[in-house]
């Protein structure tokens, strides 16, 4: 196996079988000067029925780890891709008139889950580039980009330099990459150690897009550094994650929180627990959170954060999270690194409703494991919603483009913008011109956080090797990764890529206090306004405009539903019909005369119903109307 290259950590491995973690030993007050500011609530060695599942659930999230060869692979592309880097720097410093450009260095760091070594099979990998002073950001999006749309093993390469942290997306030996950049205020990058990238003097004179992408490095260096145990956490938080991204409620561009922000939540309960297994690590959490994270607007949550202060050099405070200029955010999660930030920014008050009714269902199932001991089945907690089951009527947004890398661009352009339209939806009677007596509606909203794309129907996400004995679990876990021995690129549809994003609607029943008006929502003035936020620049000729319907689940396309869903939609329509046709049965009985055998007129005023969406069983329109 190749050595990794300096800088480039490679996360500690684990064996395809892994062995329960010992408990770990109450630790001192001064033990760790990194642990952070609470008290801690509960000190105790854990018990003979918390040791037994931890076991369970060590096993029952043991598919989540990638396999040795596949990680023997990855580090192989971080050795090549830092490689490539290194001898495009080099030839860059040299046409800029440095003698020996070899010795200024360039290094290729990780961070992300990777880095904190919680990655699944399949997962990307998040890198930084760092650089001396005379690289700038132009040289990184102009000649790296040439270079890698040159490269023959350099697929779906998607440059977005107007991203909040500038980044380049590419397939890089069929491994996906996303690669930030930042050049530091040195003339050299010296060789680590001395150089500690977690040290705030590496923050001088940079630009905020620069110290936003080197601190998601810093970050994840300093929360292995806030935990008693590394190791508990590590796997607390494999848990915690596969829960989150089956229930729906993972990644920040989607307004739910990310990978960070799971890290940072579950790094606070090992901080409170510091003697907790894994599974009373993933038990606390959801006790804990069920009653520290509240979804009314009117009293916003407390900020969650592992240092033991916020305070901050003057340099950097300007830009720092504090709770004084930030009162309004609903969900304060910050990062354990200055300049500190919020990394639930984005969480919208239809997400924040949804989290918490998540911890709620959580804390049940862990209430029901209690003292069931090795019998304990942690599966329950990540089994997959049901989202295309429990919603009847969704806003399907369309993606459509000729070729893979026009596809990758234009899909990651409308993923960065659909918090905005949940927010439109949210306060959809702003952009309304109904009559306010009509604006009676309060809509459930729920933003599906994934893409399914025509090209690949079998990328559906996996929820185990082994469905629980029950069968009742569908598909919905973590990408399948390719074989590594044998791949094959996917044929592009004659018609091009389509991919569809899914937004579940429920409208809530109004109080009509007198009049006949019925239940409207009127979607067309809100996504008017979203379709506002789409106009796009880089837009080409291979690109369609995004379609924006209302549509019934019925007319959700088949290869979008997994089997497990297709079935029990199949069962629910039977039942209707037997439902249905009993009903039909009755009322013919109950409007016979008496030894007549005819239908009498029934009597009385109509009564007044308010109307669910949808409120008849036409196509669905080209464009959201009323409902």
């Amino acid at each position: 196996m190749q050595q990794l290259p300096a800088g480039v950590s490679e996360p500690p491995r684990m064996s395809p079988v892994v062995e329960p973690a010992a408990a770990p030993e109450p630790m001192s007050e001064d033990e760790n000067e990194e642990v952070g500011h609470h008290e801690v609530i509960f000190k105790d060695l854990p018990t003979e029925e918390e040791k037994l599942q931890s076991e369970v659930l060590l096993k029952q999230i043991q598919f989540t780890v990638e396999s040795e060869k596949k990680g023997e692979v990855r580090s192989k592309v971080l050795v090549r891709l830092e490689k490539l880097i290194r001898t495009w720097m080099a030839k860059l410093l040299r046409a800029k008139g440095y003698k020996n450009p070899d010795d200024h260095g360039g290094r290729l760091l990780t961070f992300g889950s990777y880095k904190l070594g919680v990655h699944f099979p399949g997962s990307d990998i998040d890198t930084l580039c760092i650089a001396p002073r005379d690289v700038d950001r132009e040289d990184f999006f102009d000649s790296l980009v040439n270079i890698f749309l040159k490269h023959a093993l350099v697929k779906e390469l998607n440059p977005v330099r107007d991203a909040h942290v500038p980044v380049i997306k590419m397939n890089f030996f069929d491994i996906q990459i996303d690669l930030v950049f930042s050049a530091l205020d040195l003339d050299k990058i010296p060789p680590s150690p001395p150089f500690n990238i977690g040290d705030d003097s590496s923050l001088r004179n940079l630009d905020d897009p620069s110290q936003r992408s080197i601190n998601g490095t810093r970050v994840a260096e300093k929360l292995l550094r806030c935990v008693p145990s590394v190791d508990t956490f590590r796997l607390a938080l494999r848990g915690v994650k596969l829960w989150a991204k089956n229930r729906g409620i993972y990644g920040n561009i989607f307004g739910f929180p990310g990978g960070v922000a799971w890290a940072i939540l579950t790094a606070n309960i090992c901080q409170l627990y510091p003697s907790a297994t894994p599974g009373g690590v993933v038990s606390h959490f959801f006790t804990h959170y069920r009653q520290a994270i509240k979804e009314d607007p009117n009293s916003p949550n407390q900020p969650i954060y592992l240092t033991k202060s916020l305070d901050v050099h003057n340099d950097i405070g300007k830009k720092s999270w504090d709770k004084k200029n930030h009162q309004f955010e609903l969900l304060p999660v910050i990062t354990p690194m200055p300049p500190y930030m919020n990394c639930c920014y984005n969480v919208g008050r239809s997400n924040l409703k949804i989290l918490c009714q998540e911890f709620k269902r959580g804390e049940s199932i862990i209430a029901s494991n209690e003292g069931k001991g090795a019998a304990v089945d942690w599966r329950d907690l990540w089994a997959p919603t049901d989202f295309f089951l429990k919603y009847k009527i969704f806003l399907q947004i369309e993606v459509v483009a000729m070729d893979a890398p026009n596809f990758s661009s234009l899909s990651a352009f409308v993923e960065s913008k659909l918090r905005h339209l949940v927010t439109c939806l949210e306060t959809w009677y702003q952009y309304s011109e109904l009559p306010d007596i009509a604006k009676t509606a309060s809509l459930e909203i729920r933003l599906w956080p994934f893409l399914f794309k025509n090209s690949l129907p079998t990328e559906r996400l996996h929820f185990t090797e082994n469905s629980p004995s029950n069968g009742e679990y569908y598909a919905a876990s973590t990408p399948t990764p390719p074989d590594e021995d044998h791949v094959e690129p996917c044929p592009v549809p004659e018609n091009g890529i389509t991919g569809y994003y899914f937004i579940g609607l429920d409208t809530c029943d109004p109080n009509v206090s007198e009049g006949n008006a019925r239940q409207v929502v009127d979607f067309e003035g809100a996504v008017g306004q979203f379709y506002q936020q789409l106009l796009w620049s880089n837009k080409t000729d291979k690109m369609e405009v995004p379609n924006i319907t209302l549509v019934k689940r019925r007319h959700v396309p088949d290869w979008v539903l997994s089997e497990y869903e297709t079935q029990q939609l199949r069962k629910k329509e039977m039942k209707l019909a037997l439902r249905q046709a009993a009903s039909k049965k009755a009322r013919r009985k109950s409007t016979q005369k008496p030894g007549s055998g005819l239908p009498h007129e029934s009597s009385g005023s109509a009564e007044h119903s308010c109307e669910q969406l949808p409120h008849s069983d036409a196509s669905p329109p080209e464009t959201p109307m009323v409902a």
